[in-house]
């Protein structure tokens, strides 16, 4: 699964927005992408003294202070915004911890004023493999009921509906008619 995290700055209101979204892709646990937007009345936005960032903290509450993970400023360099069509004015991917909490403060300088917004997301699991499946919160991966047999020739692959890993054999002394695996 992926997360992705939206964020736009309306013009006209002043208002910061968030949102998530969770896609059913087959990304690695923890990927996530943040794009920002900026709004306004009219299809192509005037922004010719704008400047925004963000950081996301990972919430380690109450115990401990929150961990800055990752923070930036826009534009870079010696770039200069001078309008915009609404689409994605800026776009990341980042990598994050899954099933972890996280804040994310943003903030824009819009015309000499600025305007600041926190929000709270969590970063979703990797897609499960197997029904049979559950997670573990300490590896932060999936684990199948069964450990996997490690002492084999060839990689051991889980079977749901046997509900154990099996050992693909295709060495030359296998009878013809047999089955292709050895039950672990």
């Amino acid at each position: 699964m992926q997360t992705k995290l939206h964020l736009s700055f309306d013009t006209e209101t002043k208002e910061i927005q968030f949102s998530t979204e969770v896609t059913d892709t087959l990304y690695q646990g923890g990927q996530a992408t943040i794009d920002f937007r900026i709004l306004g009345r009219d299809a192509i936005v005037p922004i010719e003294r704008l400047v925004f960032g963000y950081s996301i903290y990972d919430v380690k509450y109450p115990e401990q202070s929150d961990e800055l993970v990752i923070e930036e400023i826009f534009p870079k360099g010696n770039d200069v915004y001078v309008a915009t069509d609404q689409n994605p004015l800026a776009f990341r991917n980042i990598t994050l911890t899954p099933t972890h909490n996280y804040r994310i403060d943003n903030w824009y300088n819009y015309n000499q004023d600025v305007y600041k917004k926190s929000f709270s997301f969590t970063v979703g699991k990797t897609v499960q493999p197997y029904e049979s499946w559950s997670w573990n919160d300490e590896n932060l991966s999936w684990e199948a009921p069964i450990p996997m047999p490690t002492d084999t020739a060839s990689r051991p692959q889980w079977v749901e509906q046997l509900g154990y890993w099996v050992v693909p054999d295709s060495g030359p002394d296998v009878e013809e008619g047999a089955p292709d695996y050895e039950i672990s």
